[in-house]
């Protein structure tokens, strides 16, 4: 798995971990936030390396299921990159363009979680 999709899958844990089991979102966050290997995790949960690979396997295509269904990351990230040029025609200094664009960003991926 290449960086992008790893990222991806990230946001798509914070945005749907509500739908996910304590198990599946302790799994996947070891897996992608902390960058645990199958056999650490399969230590630490006291579960074979398989069960963990098949785990994550699941968990995996459902976030992506999800995606697919509701598409809010995919919102979210069309937002993010619309807001530079939004602010940008705002007649104020690039100090105050930088500010708002950061604390708007802040409250979009708030609201994805």
């Amino acid at each position: 798995m290449n960086i992008d999709e790893m990222l991806a899958l990230s946001q798509m844990l914070d945005v749907y971990s509500k739908f996910l089991t304590t198990k599946q979102k302790r799994t996947m966050n070891s897996y992608i936030n902390y960058n645990g290997s199958l056999t650490e995790i399969a230590q630490d949960m006291g579960i074979s390396r398989q069960a963990v690979l098949d785990l994550v396997r699941r968990t995996t295509q459902r976030l992506k299921d999800l995606e697919m269904r509701l598409g809010i990351c995919s919102k979210i990230n069309n937002i993010l990159l619309q807001l530079p040029v939004i602010v940008s025609s705002f007649d104020i200094d690039i100090e105050t363009k930088n500010k708002i664009i950061e604390k708007l960003s802040q409250l979009i991926k708030t609201l994805g979680e």
